[in-house]
């Protein structure tokens, strides 16, 4: 989450399954079908090829 706004940024997320599981952006878009991300965000499909398939841990 980024606050782009002037004022604080509350969020609250909830999940109604038992599992938590997370998938950032860049490892959904590496996963879809590259010319349709390409196409969707109107970029090069070279640029999504390079995305990383996994999720990188941030510590």
């Amino acid at each position: 989450m980024e606050n782009t706004g002037d004022e604080p940024l509350v969020f609250l997320e909830m999940f109604k399954h038992p599992r938590f599981e997370d998938i950032s952006v860049m490892q959904w878009m590496a996963n879809t079908p590259h010319e349709i991300i390409a196409d969707t965000i109107n970029v090069e499909r070279s640029i999504i090829d390079e995305l990383p398939a996994t999720k990188q841990t941030l510590i």
